[in-house]
């Protein structure tokens, strides 16, 4: 990769894995966004939107939600209407000042750096927002 053999990213990454590792923070990454995408769950479905969240570790994915709610496994599985859906809820959560990942296809990620007040505020814009 771009950093390997360099000795600062060698030595940042060592920093950071360290850091990880002394603060629990993968278990603390993955209870965030179990959080996280379990409260846009249970919004999307109050509102009825058609949308989900699938969520791995620090990793998720707001997309359609398809007929049978099976976590999706291939590509061709994905709707061809989740590209318009996304650009949508893309841009309303843009003009309310929370930057998305800008393709249907990219996931978002959780970081230590995001406190519950962000992810809170960030649950609220991404609901209203999809209110498409």
């Amino acid at each position: 990769g771009t950093l390997s053999g360099n000795p600062i990213g060698m030595v940042a990454g060592l920093e950071t894995l360290k850091k990880m590792e002394r603060l629990s923070g993968w278990s603390v990454l993955n209870h965030r966004t179990e959080k996280f995408s379990k409260k846009l769950n249970e919004n999307f479905q109050k509102k009825n939107n058609g949308l989900i969240v699938d969520q791995y570790a620090s990793l998720f994915w707001i997309r359609q939600n398809n007929s049978d709610s099976k976590p999706l496994r291939s590509s061709e599985n994905i709707s061809p209407e989740q590209g318009h859906l996304f650009k949508g809820l893309f841009l309303k959560c843009l003009e309310a000042g929370l930057y998305l990942a800008p393709n249907a296809y990219e996931v978002g990620f959780i970081s230590l750096a995001h406190t519950d007040e962000i992810l809170t505020e960030s649950i609220n814009i991404i609901t209203k927002a999809s209110e498409i």
